[in-house]
C-alpha cells in the first residue's frame, strides 16, 4: 500500500505534465513525447521494472518511484488525448488573446478540466502498482525484509510451509484480491460520478 501511494502521487504528475504540455505545445515537443511512451510500451514491463530497479535500489520509496514512473509515462497518453480536447475549446483561445502566459493557461484552464479522467488514472495505477509490487516481491526483486510484502508472503521461501499452514497462502492471496477489486470498483464509481455525461443518473 506504501509502494502504491508514493507511485500514484509520481504517476499523476507525471502524466499530466508530460500529457497536458504535449497538447498544448504541440510541435517538437509533442513528438517527443509520443515517442517516450511508444519506447515504454514496447519494452516488456518486468524487464524494464528489474532494469530501473537496479539503479535506483529497492527501498519502498525507490519502487514507488519506479513504478510511477513507468505507469505516468504510458498513462500520459490518455491525459494527452483529453487535453488535445480541451486546449481546442473557445475559452483557451480567449485566455491567448487576453495575454495569459502558457503555463497559466495550462494550470487553470487545461489542468481543471482534465482532473477527473486524471483521479480514474490514479485509482487504476493504484491497483496496477500493488500487482506490480507483489510480483517483484514474489520473484525477490520488491521490497527487502523485514519489510511485509503480500508477494514476499508468496515467495519460494514460504512454500514450504503452506502444506501444513495453507492460510499462510491463502492470507496474502485474498488481501490482494480484496483490495485490487475494491479499488478497481471504486475507481469505476469515480468515473461515473464525475462524467458529466452521467451526471443525474443513478
Amino acid at each position: 500500500m506504501q509502494v502504491a501511494m508514493v507511485s500514484v502521487v509520481v504517476s499523476l504528475t507525471a502524466s499530466l505534465t508530460l500529457g497536458i504540455t504535449a497538447a498544448y505545445f504541440k510541435g517538437k515537443w509533442d513528438f517527443a513525447v509520443g515517442r517516450i511512451i511508444d519506447v515504454a510500451q514496447a519494452l516488456p514491463g518486468i524487464v524494464l521494472l528489474i532494469a530501473l530497479l537496479s539503479v535506483f535500489g529497492r527501498s519502498v520509496t525507490s519502487i514507488g518511484v519506479v513504478l510511477g514512473i513507468a505507469s505516468g509515462i504510458t498513462g500520459s497518453r490518455v491525459i494527452r488525448g483529453a487535453a488535445y480536447a480541451v486546449t481546442a475549446q473557445p475559452f483557451v483561445e480567449v485566455a491567448k488573446t487576453v495575454g495569459c502566459s502558457p503555463w497559466r493557461i495550462m494550470l487553470r484552464h487545461v489542468t481543471p478540466n482534465v482532473v477527473p479522467i486524471a483521479l480514474v488514472l490514479g485509482t487504476i495505477n493504484v491497483g496496477a502498482a500493488i500487482v506490480a509490487e507483489a510480483s517483484l516481491s514474489f520473484i525477490g526483486y520488491g521490497v527487502q525484509p523485514p519489510t511485509p510484502s503480500w508477494g514476499g508472503m508468496l515467495s519460494a521461501d514460504g512454500r514450504p510451509f503452506m502444506v501444513i499452514a495453507p492460510w499462510l497462502f491463502w492470507a496474502p492471496v485474498i488481501a490482494l484480491a480484496l483490495v485490487v477489486f475494491s479499488i478497481n470498483i471504486f475507481g469505476d464509481a469515480l468515473r461515473d460520478r464525475l462524467d458529466p455525461r452521467l451526471r443525474g443518473s443513478r
